[in-house]
């Protein structure tokens, strides 16, 4: 570990000793990375804007080379890519308030849907929810 960090800050003439080809996205994320680092305690949370940003160059450059610049391991990545495809798989919730009053009588079950009553049913899976409307005789 000691020789890759002797490696990696060895200056070429004057100037950092930079891979061919590597691109300088890498050399940036990896220097936010490092400013990351330096300014919270070991064991401190990567953001999610430089896991996500790790996960984008992922795409573009070899993994060994992003693990290298930017001190990342295989583990890491893995639990990353884990945590983003369930975060995609679940869909926005949004919670409605439920209003508290007078209850309201059950209905009957009904055999067939009367025109005059219009209802609505939505299906979520095994779930079904159905909501008809009430005539105005009761509410008074």
């Amino acid at each position: 570990m000691a020789r890759a960090r002797e490696l990696a800050g060895r200056r070429v003439g004057g100037r950092r000793w930079q891979a061919a080809g590597e691109p300088s996205k890498l050399v940036e994320l990896g220097k936010r990375f490092a400013r990351f680092r330096k300014a919270h305690p070991r064991g401190t949370r990567i953001p999610d804007d430089l896991r996500e940003a790790a996960l984008e160059l992922l795409r573009e450059v070899a993994p060994a080379d992003l693990y290298r610049t930017c001190g990342i391991n295989f583990g890491q990545v893995t639990a990353w890519k884990e945590v983003e495809a369930r975060s995609h798989a679940a869909p926005d919730v949004r919670v409605f308030s439920v209003v508290e009053g007078e209850p309201v009588p059950r209905l009957a079950p009904r055999a067939t849907a009367s025109a005059a009553t219009p209802g609505l049913e939505l299906r979520l899976g095994v779930w079904s929810v159905s909501v008809q409307l009430l005539g105005t005789a009761g509410r008074g």
